[in-house]
């Protein structure tokens, strides 16, 4: 058996772990199995909040041996306490900004992760097809309906916009422009935006991490992530080695130091066969 001892490596979901569709990747579930028989330190960076995770891999459990950063950073969870160790979700200034999409974009769909689940109005799920599309996958109990006036009434991790490509440009200009510094912008997708408080983003808990995957293994950790699109950028560049599928955005291309087979082929086993060739030598 290989020692992985002193390895740390945390991956995105979509486009990185999962095949489309979050289809699941056995190379992949294979070869993290055997990371972790070997002593190595394995989670999860992904823009899912918790609940949604193990709703996507229900065995997360098993697979993970450290806590995993949800919402883009804006919340560590805990799998084996099931408890939240820390947050950062957007505060009241995000009420504007909230507005300014409903007033001026119409027709984009808004969700907003919150703690359990994701909120919404009835109006604007009815004028969205894309956010139709989204909620339709989700359970129901995971899905609150209120109308605008009331939804201060729930912690908001981050808001989600759905729409075509051009009306996030223009959206993220506008942003930009008029609350200059006062969110972390990002896409996860081409149709997908979110908005999420300043300085968030999934760097924030890495070194969280490290010091905890250094205390599970009683030695220094080589910090190995995995990304493929603009929210995982920050991820790449704050880690010892970086690492993108082929099918990974230009942006985070640059951002990471190697670039391996694409998100269907399984990357992770690719990184995992890296590292038991390479040893300490990355």
């Amino acid at each position: 058996m290989s020692d992985f001892r002193g390895y740390l490596i945390v991956t995105d979901l979509d486009g990185t772990f999962f095949g489309p569709h979050t289809a699941r990747i056995e190379r992949n579930i294979e070869a993290v199995k055997r990371f972790l028989d070997g002593g190595g330190v394995f989670t999860i960076a992904t823009g899912r909040y918790s609940d949604v995770v193990r709703d996507a891999l229900p065995d997360v459990g098993e697979l993970v041996n450290a806590p995993v950063i949800g919402c883009n950073g804006a919340q560590l969870f805990d799998f084996d306490t099931g408890e939240t160790i820390a947050e950062r979700p957007l505060g009241p200034e995000a009420g504007p900004a909230l507005d300014l999409i409903l007033e001026n974009y119409p027709g984009c769909g808004i969700r907003i992760s919150c703690p359990g689940g994701f909120l919404t109005s009835r109006e604007n799920y009815e004028s969205s097809p894309m956010l139709i599309r989204d909620l339709s996958r989700v359970s129901e109990e995971r899905v609150t309906f209120l109308p605008r006036s009331r939804w201060e009434e729930l912690k908001w991790y981050k808001i989600v916009v759905r729409a075509p490509a051009d009306k996030i440009e223009m959206l993220r200009a506008d942003l930009n422009r008029l609350f200059p510094g006062e969110f972390s912008l990002s896409k996860s997708g081409m149709t997908y935006f979110e908005i999420q408080s300043r300085g968030t983003d999934k760097s924030v808990h890495l070194e969280y991490l490290r010091n905890y995957a250094e205390k599970t293994s009683g030695r220094p950790v080589t910090l190995v992530a995995a990304g493929d699109y603009e929210n995982d950028v920050a991820m790449l560049k704050s880690a010892d080695i970086g690492v993108c599928p082929a099918n990974a955005t230009e942006e985070a291309k640059k951002a990471a130091k190697y670039c391996f087979c694409a998100n269907t082929e399984g990357l992770m086993a690719d990184i995992v066969d890296f590292i038991e060739k390479r040893g300490n030598v990355l």
